[in-house]
């Protein structure tokens, strides 16, 4: 990798270069294209070359690499923008007339300076909001770390009631969701964010709502989904089959598809359509005395969900619980991912990475210690009167489904791994259930198979 001093040398020797090229910078022989440009601020722009946005882009990515703290927050993407930005002003700037190794090295100064006070401005506080279907009850509010579930109803007044939207918005919104037509408006402010909201919500009847702050625009929008994907994975857990659950709690932003449709044409017979229904219109239903009891009951899982979470939106948590915070966020992303998969064996791959997650990746045998010590499942336990035992099933989910698969060595890709899908699935349940329970009731444990 170049010294980044380099970069600042090429850049400097690359705008001699275009000053005697000479505006609009069109290469000798090249074809006519628009100028690459670059902001440097009072609605003004600069017009650079390819070399120099290259040059750029390697100077974000040392400055990324040097500052742990930035690729904690921002992604590659992003903090180029960020290095551009602070690029523009000081190329406006620019004294081409000073020897090259002065003028790098100004440069450098200079844009290091920029980006410190780019990074000491800070970032402002955001709200990424996402539409969800949710459980089939009566209209509910509750919050986990970050994130707050609430009917569209309620959040849109409480969006009214803290000055984000207007009282006409509020009111056009709520009409078009009773159902009534309404006339357009002319364009203004107060036109583009009724318009976002209805682009955004007007298809779910909840949101989930999630507090992000200093991350980077794609960050943002990263960990706000994973938090609320996390929320919806986290309540699965109270039922049996999570994944049947979580057909019904889904995301607008995930685009699931409603209903799959099959097209037959026989060589010789009627032709004709069938159709599986993929997602559901909403999530198993229940009462609030039933929810308020589960609530109650799982209360462990809501805590642990709320530290998880917490730790996804600000990458701070306690360092004694660190390392169990991370490994139940990642087995439960996996876990959620196995709900979710179309194919069998996929979705056997990532339970099964979830159960080794959770057994802090020692394989099959740490499996069998994990579901001991945690969930009472010797090896030698029946799944049912004359079933398969918790040691052959684990051997079948995990070496000769998980690792033979990823190895490309499996003999059985084409066999139906439906039943040993649900195996993997119940399983796993049973050890993210057990180990967050273990993880709320000793929060210095960090071991499961200990």
């Amino acid at each position: 990798m170049k010294p980044v001093l380099e970069h600042y040398l090429e850049i400097f020797r690359e705008l001699k270069r275009l000053e005697k090229l000479g505006f609009p910078f069109v290469e000798p022989g090249a074809e006519p294209m628009l100028p690459r440009t670059i902001y440097v601020g009072a609605g003004q722009q600069i017009a650079i070359s390819e070399k120099i946005d290259r040059a750029i882009a390697a100077i974000s990515r040392v400055t990324r690499e040097n500052k742990t703290h930035i690729k904690a927050t921002h992604t590659q993407k992003d903090w180029q923008a960020v290095v551009r930005r602070a690029f523009g002003p000081v190329l406006a700037n620019f004294d081409l007339g000073q020897p090259e190794n002065e003028a790098a090295s100004w440069l450098k100064a200079e844009v290091g300076a920029a980006i410190t006070e780019i990074e000491n401005a800070g970032s402002v506080p955001v709200e990424i909001a996402f539409g969800t279907s949710w459980l089939n009850m009566p209209e509910i509010s509750f919050s986990v770390g970050p994130a707050t579930l609430e009917a569209r109803e309620t959040w849109i007044n409480r969006l009214h009631a803290e000055g984000r939207i207007s009282k006409t918005t509020l009111r056009r919104t709520l009409r078009r969701w009773a159902g009534n037509k309404l006339p357009d408006r002319k364009p203004s402010n107060d036109k583009h964010v009724e318009q976002s909201i209805a682009n955004t919500v007007d298809g779910s009847p909840y949101v989930i709502s999630v507090k992000i702050e200093g991350l980077s625009t794609e960050f943002t929008v990263d960990r706000a989904a994973r938090i609320a994907r996390l929320v919806l994975t986290g309540i699965s857990l109270i039922w049996e089959q999570p994944s049947n659950a979580l057909r019904g709690l889904n995301l607008d932003y995930d685009d699931h598809p409603k209903q799959r449709r099959v097209l037959w044409l026989p060589k010789n017979g009627l032709v004709s359509a069938s159709y599986r229904l993929r997602a559901y219109p909403h999530g198993p239903t229940i009462t609030v005395k039933e929810w308020n009891k589960q609530k109650s009951d799982k209360e462990p899982i809501f805590r642990q969900l709320d530290a998880i979470t917490t730790y996804i939106a600000t990458n701070q948590c306690d360092a004694a619980r660190k390392e169990v915070i991370r490994k139940l966020d990642v087995a439960l992303r996996w876990f959620q991912e196995g709900c979710r998969a179309d194919d069998n064996l996929l979705a056997v791959t990532h339970f099964a990475a979830c159960l080794d997650t959770l057994a802090d990746g020692k394989r099959e045998g740490g499996i069998r210690v994990l579901l001991d010590r945690q969930c009472g499942l010797t090896p030698g336990t029946a799944a049912y009167p004359d079933g398969p035992t918790i040691s052959q099933i684990l051997t079948a989910i995990y070496a000769s489904g998980r690792s033979r698969f990823l190895h490309g060595s499996t003999e059985a890709h084409l066999h139906d791994w439906a039943e040993n899908r649900g195996f993997a699935e119940l399983l796993s349940r049973r050890a993210l259930v057990a180990c967050i329970f273990a993880a709320d009731a000793n929060p210095a444990l960090s071991d499961f198979c200990a």
